[in-house]
């Protein structure tokens, strides 16, 4: 596997949100671009919500 892309952290209302976004490359051919966002509170994550699509190339 390959990733290419960012993650970026942030606070929002005392709480941190980190976000993924970037594009996953398996055996050189499956393309995965995806936008993940994380919240936590402390050391705990509580939320978690991600979109992807899928782009299986020849």
């Amino acid at each position: 596997m390959h990733y290419i892309g960012d993650c970026k952290t942030e606070i929002h209302n005392g709480r941190l949100h980190s976000r993924l976004v970037g594009e996953l490359t398996m055996h050189g051919q499956t393309h995965l671009p995806f936008d993940t966002r994380m919240i936590f509170k402390g050391d705990t994550l509580t939320a978690i919500s991600s979109t992807a699509s899928f782009d299986e190339r020849q």
